[in-house]
């Protein structure tokens, strides 16, 4: 990361930007210093489904976040002029399982005999 006294002047998304200016991506390491989280830490929450950070992956199955995603999550209150699509969490989608079986007032489970 780039420790310039210009960095301290910005504040938001700008200061985000500007730390990892020119790239426009970075890597799952480099995103869990910038919020202060260690590797396992932000891998086990995007396992979890409890990280409401878009991660993408590459065409090598690596994954990454976008800086401007990434400034987007540590400042949502910021109106972002470039960002022309509402922000919404990743959730992971429920697995479908078997149906429970249903049981009747006798304590028998329900069901064809």
């Amino acid at each position: 990361m780039n420790s310039t006294p210009e960095l301290l002047e910005l504040s938001g998304r700008a200061r985000i930007r500007a730390m990892v200016h020119p790239r426009q991506r970075v890597g799952l390491i480099e995103a869990g210093k910038i919020l202060g989280k260690s590797y396992p830490q932000l891998h086990r929450r995007i396992q979890q489904g409890k990280l409401s950070l878009r991660i993408r992956k590459d065409e090598f199955g690596q994954m990454f976040v976008t800086v401007d995603d990434l400034a987007a999550y540590l400042y949502p209150d910021e109106q972002s002029s470039q960002s022309h699509l509402p922000s919404s969490p990743s959730v992971s989608p429920k697995r479908p399982g078997r149906p429970r079986k249903t049981v009747t007032g006798d304590g028998q489970k329900g069901g064809g005999r």
